[in-house]
């Protein structure tokens, strides 16, 4: 079954495959936004947080905003 991300917006499988697809795109605002809600949602799980860095980490370079 195919669930849309307004039906389940907590999945993080779901979220973590509209995130790369927003990187495929060159989506980097959208990108950034999910990154930085996954992340905080998902305080304590360090396997996923391994996922959302370098998506969110692509999304800030492309954006501008890293640190030097």
């Amino acid at each position: 079954m195919f669930l849309h991300r307004d039906q389940d917006p907590f999945n993080v499988p779901l979220t973590l495959g509209r995130m790369r697809c927003l990187r495929a795109l060159g989506d980097w605002e959208r990108l950034a936004g999910l990154s930085r809600d996954l992340w905080q949602r998902e305080e304590g799980d360090m396997e996923i947080r391994g996922q959302i860095a370098p998506l969110g980490a692509a999304a800030a370079w492309n954006l501008g905003e890293y640190v030097n």
